[in-house]
This record gives structure tokens, C-alpha cells and sequence, in this order.
């Protein structure tokens, strides 16, 4: 609009920032996801509550999800099978966990050090990510101070997670998380 014709230009507003969303065990999303996880038997809880999605999760509970997870969805072979899956710290793990434990180091998708699988230890979010790219495009450089840059950036150009700080990123992931 102008003052000289006498029009005016309709004034825009800013948009309303939205809230981050609160998880809450009736998100229907959530409902869903968990009923599928259970239906592919990622999880032997057939309800949210039981699930306990706000509880953090363990490297063994990751072994079952995602060795279970890419059994279902992703037609994927590694390239190297011959990687020794001896650990010598898995007499503290859930012993029905064990035998995904092996298969999800068999497949290469969770790493280990010294013969250590660290099956109590929690599964941090880059750490996610990086066992689904592991699953989607195999393989990454994981060399270096930083390896898991290649994999943050590759899941930001993907669309799986937001452009943040890399260094904010590296907190223990959700049930709840890896449920949606």
C-alpha cells in the first residue's frame, strides 16, 4: 500500500513460536509405534506404560530393537561377517539380550571396544543415529576425533533430525525416541 494512493498494505504478524511438545503416553503415534514394535517383537510390552517410554535405553535393549528393526525393514548384508563377537563383559547382561547382543555385533550396527560390549552402558542419540545410518548406508568414516560428525550431518540432510548444535546432541536417547 501507499500513502499516495491511499491503499493500505495489510500488516503481518509474526508467527507464533510453537512450544516444544510434551511426550505423554497418549500420543497416538506413540500408541502406534509401540504396538508395532511389540507385532515385530522389538518389545515384549504390549502398552505404553509398560514400555516406559521416558526411561533411557540400554545398549543391550538396542541390540534386540534395532537387530529386530533391520531383520524386519532393511534387506542389508554387511560386507565383512568374519568380526569376532567374543565379549568379555556379557555375563552382566540380560541373558535373554545376549544372543541380539551377538547378532547386532555380527552385523556390524552396534561398536564395541576391547572386547567390550558395555551392554549397561545408555545409548546416546548419536549413537541412533549412527546405527541407522550404519543400516541405510553402509559404510562411514568413523575415524578421527569427531566421527560422529559424518554421521550427524549425513542425518540432517536426510531429514532424520534438526540442525542443533552437534555438542547439545549427545545425551542418552529415549525409549520414547526410539519408539517414534
Amino acid at each position: 500500500g501507499s500513502v499516495s494512493t491511499g491503499t493500505e498494505t495489510p500488516v503481518e504478524t509474526a508467527p507464533t513460536p510453537t512450544q516444544p511438545v510434551t511426550p505423554s503416553v497418549s500420543d497416538p503415534t506413540l500408541q502406534e509405534a509401540v504396538y508395532w514394535m511389540h507385532d515385530n517383537g522389538m518389545t515384549r510390552f504390549s502398552s505404553v506404560e509398560l514400555y516406559r517410554p521416558f526411561d533411557t535405553l540400554q545398549r543391550q535393549e538396542a541390540a534386540k530393537i534395532f537387530t529386530l528393526f533391520r531383520n524386519t525393514i532393511i534387506e542389508w548384508t554387511p560386507t565383512d561377517t568374519n568380526t569376532s563377537c567374543a565379549f568379555d563383559d556379557l555375563s552382566i547382561a540380560d541373558q535373554t539380550l545376549v544372543s541380539y547382543i551377538k547378532q547386532a555385533c555380527k552385523l556390524q550396527i552396534l561398536k564395541w571396544s576391547n572386547n567390550l560390549f558395555n551392554p549397561e552402558w545408555l545409548l546416546t542419540k548419536p549413537q541412533a543415529i549412527a546405527i541407522l545410518i550404519r543400516m541405510l548406508e553402509w559404510p562411514q568414516s568413523e575415524t578421527g576425533a569427531n566421527r560422529w560428525q559424518v554421521y550427524y550431518d549425513k542425518a540432517v540432510n536426510m531429514g532424520m533430525i534438526e540442525p542443533s548444535q552437534p555438542e547439545s546432541f549427545d545425551k542418552p536417547i529415549s525409549r520414547y525416541e526410539i519408539a517414534k
